[in-house]
């Protein structure tokens, strides 16, 4: 078998600095652990979700600095290998098949690892698993994220090899979880517990559901909301419809350094969404302590701890007494904090997740 050192990785996706969601947030983690791994690499964006032109400018700019890398890497006596992040959309997934295409041309071997929450859908539909399939056709492995993933696909009788890698933390996310906890004393009143729940404000990510909750919900508990997208008028007028504006507090969208201090100043993160691929809210949440609340749902109890509070059903008194039980308890919410940080470090930290991209690689190879 050929050792780590002889290969070199070719990592396409989207472009993490100009962009947001999953991927963008996973994909300079991902590189960490693919050096842990002992492999170089470099890192080629094929999309921009933030700049103009994004969606097709980089992939085209992609092309040749694909064939410099496969050519170097060669020249150097290293065996390349095409690492691809694939989301759910068409766009993505047309973009990642003609790019499969020219590495296959190259003679690499591909992984090629699934990330969109819509593959779900994918998978229950004849025809779009049909689609599905002509994109993984290229790849010599195919890579998931959690063992919930790994069972849908065999369960659709994908006939290539599937592997889970999961997501990783990157390096400040590993210090802030394995450093010390900061008092959570932010607030107007040490008395008052604050529930953050944070992620693109669209449908199925569960806003709706901890708003409803929100009244069945002791005072003086209050709540941040953290995103932006679509639905972010539609909650505040429903928030007024429910008389509980005053216990709400819109953030908006959160740079990496708000993101911070709302992670820092909050007490429970409470996500019950039902579309996610992974979840790197909850990774981010865990490392800085909170216990989680969240729905029991696909791949989401793949990725939280036992200590974590999953709710089997989308019903709001069911989630307001999980996010009760854990504000009267502020020993058990801190114990669970605590506890949440370890397993983040002892199975997404890039040295945990290092031991998944070499199967996976050496599987396509």
């Amino acid at each position: 078998m050929t050792t780590p050192t002889a290969r070199h990785v070719v990592i396409l996706g989207t472009d993490p600095e100009h962009g947001r969601g999953g991927i963008a947030s996973a994909l300079p983690a991902f590189a960490q652990a693919v050096a842990e791994a002992g492999y170089t690499f470099e890192r080629i964006s094929t999309h921009s979700a933030s700049q103009p032109g994004g969606r097709w400018r980089p992939f085209v700019t992609s092309v040749p600095k694909i064939i410099r890398s496969v050519r170097e890497a060669r020249r150097r006596g290293r065996s390349p290998v095409a690492y691809v992040h694939v989301g759910g959309g068409v766009v993505s997934g047309a973009r990642k098949l003609m790019l499969s295409a020219l590495l296959l041309g190259l003679r690499v071997p591909i992984v090629l690892q699934l990330h969109g929450p819509e593959v779900a859908h994918y998978l229950r539909s004849p025809f779009q698993l049909v689609l599905l399939r002509l994109l993984l056709a290229p790849a010599s492995c195919v890579a998931v994220l959690t063992p919930w993933w790994a069972r849908e696909l065999e369960r659709a009788g994908i006939q290539q090899r599937v592997i889970v890698v999961p997501n990783a933390l990157d390096n400040q996310l590993e210090r802030t979880a394995e450093g010390p906890r900061r008092p959570r004393t932010t607030r107007d009143e040490a008395s008052v517990v604050r529930v953050l729940t944070m992620a693109r404000m669209v449908p199925e990510k569960g806003f709706e559901l901890v708003l409803e909750a929100i009244p069945f919900v002791a005072e003086p508990t209050r709540f941040v909301f953290a995103g932006s997208g679509p639905l972010v008028e539609d909650l505040k007028e429903r928030a007024r419809h429910l008389e509980v504006e005053h216990r709400v507090d819109f953030a908006g969208w959160l740079d990496s350094e708000a993101k911070q201090q709302a992670l820092e100043s909050a007490d429970i993160f409470c996500l019950p969404s039902s579309y996610d691929s992974f979840g790197m809210g909850y990774i981010e949440a865990m490392a800085h302590g909170l216990p989680v609340v969240a729905l029991d749902w696909g791949p989401i109890p793949d990725v939280l701890p036992p200590e974590a509070i999953l709710v089997p059903r989308g019903e709001p008194r069911l989630l307001a007494k999980a996010i009760d039980d854990l504000v009267v308890d502020r020993e058990g919410r801190v114990a669970r904090g605590t506890r949440g940080s370890k397993w983040v470090v002892e199975r997404f930290s890039p040295r945990a997740v290092a031991p998944s991209i070499t199967k996976a690689i050496e599987s396509a190879c």
